[in-house]
């Protein structure tokens, strides 16, 4: 294949390079070190011996040796650079499964996620653990089947969508979505179900004959997964609002096929939520978190009793702080256990993000007026939602600002961003690709350095 040729497939770039950075750090990340892996491990064992449910789980005696050890070191408070050795590495190695004796891995607040985002995970856990091997050798299995699951998804949905192929790989190829592919977290399969869905509905947007039968099925079966990984997502099936009447049999098809995409996703996922109310958040619970003591009924009955005090908490922290611009550097820069990149880097991925995105083809897209309102409705809804959730379980009771949001949780939203993008200088195909290239020289290299700096220096 000619340069030339390899530059106009973004989907290519995206394989040739996340794939091999990814699966280096899938091992050069230290086992349970990967921002909140001792967290989505425990949730992840406790799914794969049975425990669907947020609650205690029983697995064998060894993986909660194996958790205890990995949070005895990753423990909250630690400062980089954390200094992790072989020493420790092989403390890790000779815990034994001893799948002989049990073990009670209790509930954790902050890994709270429906099983399907840990699906692969669990399953690829299961069967190795059948075969005796160890926590340390589970946890490293773990680790590249959800990457390899997340790269696929992601590799299939790349080039889904001719309008927006060089946006949505720029995207992919951010550092931090890059670095939280390669660990067993939630967001991996999360953000990767979210992409595919979105670029599967905008190609649906713009189709111009009527969606057959099939593609229905599956775009709604997507819908569903997709809002169940994490709640504060269940809004994003509603951007099937966009698709035009005219791409069905008829009106009552329309109707039908709307309440099939949206509904079942809602629902499930309001179920999802106050099933983990009732057995994570019960009645008069409180507990610390690194904000202060945390009430989530105290919180609840403030806000209810004084809305427009809430309003004007939640209206100071977006507009009179600098929250947005912290979240674009998160989303640019930030990454793992509190690793962020220099600001010279996150500037120049900036902008070579922002030529990228230019070099799209989308001059030519029709798309229907509603999706330009629907997109940031969307978004909006989701920092609604997501500040009064954080406002209630994890901010300490009384304070007058929302602690706890991270830019990673708007990543399954960012390809939503993209269709607010119009203006493309033709025949940009070549420095496009080059946009998409340049990351895995600066950003990338930028990000394995410095985690190799965090864990090991």
């Amino acid at each position: 294949m000619r340069l030339r040729d390899f530059l106009e497939r973004p989907d290519l770039i995206f394989l040739a390079v996340a794939g091999p950075v990814g699966l280096v750090l899938c091992f050069l990340i230290p086992p349970l070190g990967g921002g909140n892996e001792t967290h989505n491990f425990l949730r992840l064992a406790g799914i794969a011996y049975g425990q669907l449910s947020v609650g205690p789980a029983e697995v064998p005696a060894g993986l909660g040796d194996f958790i205890g050890e990995g949070s005895r070191f990753f423990h909250a408070g630690l400062q980089l650079p954390f200094s992790f050795t072989g020493a420790e590495y092989s403390t890790l190695a000779a815990i034994p499964l001893r799948a002989d004796a049990a073990a009670v891995l209790p509930s954790d607040p902050i890994a709270i996620h429906h099983p399907f985002s840990y699906l692969p995970q669990a399953i690829a856990l299961r069967l190795a653990a059948a075969l005796g091997t160890s926590p340390l050798i589970l946890f490293l299995i773990a680790g590249p089947v959800v990457f390899a699951a997340a790269l696929r998804l992601t590799f299939f949905r790349s080039g889904i969508l001719p309008p927006h192929r060089y946006g949505l790989a720029a995207l992919a190829l951010l550092p931090p979505i890059v670095y939280s592919r390669s660990t067993v977290d939630a967001d991996p399969l999360t953000d990767a179900l979210a992409f595919l869905f979105l670029a599967c509905t905008l190609r649906a947007v713009v189709a111009t004959k009527i969606l057959e039968r099939r593609s229905l099925i599956g775009l709604a079966a997507i819908a569903f997964v997709v809002a169940q990984c994490k709640s504060a997502y269940l809004g994003l099936p509603l951007i099937a609002l966009a698709i035009p009447t005219a791409r069905f049999q008829s009106k009552a098809s329309y109707w039908t096929w709307l309440a099939a995409l949206i509904l079942p996703g809602l629902l499930g996922s309001l179920g999802w939520m106050l099933l983990v109310k009732h057995s994570m958040f019960p009645a008069g619970i409180n507990y610390v978190t690194w904000s202060g003591e945390v009430n989530p009924d105290a919180q609840l009955h403030l806000i209810l009793e004084h809305p427009l005090a809430y309003l004007d908490v939640l209206l100071n922290k977006l507009f009179l702080t600098p929250f947005f611009l912290r979240v674009v550097v998160e989303i640019f820069g930030f990454f793992g256990p509190s690793v962020l990149l220099t600001p010279a880097t996150v500037l120049v991925l900036i902008a070579l993000f922002i030529i990228a995105v230019l070099a799209d083809p989308t001059k030519d897209v029709a798309y229907p007026k509603s999706l330009r309102w629907l997109a940031p409705m969307i978004v909006a809804a989701f920092l609604v939602l997501t500040m009064t959730l954080l406002y209630a379980q994890w901010t300490g009771l009384g304070k007058n600002t929302i602690d706890g949001f991270q830019g990673r949780y708007l990543f399954p939203l960012l390809p939503l961003l993209l269709v607010l993008v119009r203006a493309t200088p033709p025949g940009l195909a070549a420095v496009g690709g080059c946009a998409l290239l340049a990351p895995s020289i600066v950003g990338l290299a930028a990000m394995i350095w410095n985690t190799v700096w965090a864990y090991y220096a």
